[in-house]
């Protein structure tokens, strides 16, 4: 009759992982979504002024700035899937 002490308790709940460490696209990837959001905040405050243009700009940064970070973030298996969901939605 072996007995073995659990060190654990699960109880259903997930075990936790250890912290994964991001790697060098994800952390370039996060960025790239903190410029998408600085563009997103400039648009806002073009659309305040009334410079419709400015506006445009500013969106149109924070969009590409989105897709590059998708784009990093899918690899190289994934970017004609990435590509293809920006066309369907065009």
């Amino acid at each position: 009759m072996d007995t073995q002490l659990n060190l654990f308790i699960t109880q259903g709940r997930p075990v936790p992982m250890g912290r994964r460490r991001l790697g060098r696209n994800d952390r370039l990837a996060l960025k790239i979504d903190e410029i998408g959001d600085l563009a997103e905040l400039e648009a806002g405050r073009e659309r305040a002024l009334g410079d419709h243009l400015g506006e445009r700009r500013a969106l149109e940064r924070a969009r590409d700035a989105r897709r590059s970070a998708a784009l990093l973030r899918a690899g190289p298996r994934g970017v004609a899937r990435v590509l293809g969901e920006g066309r369907q939605a065009a």
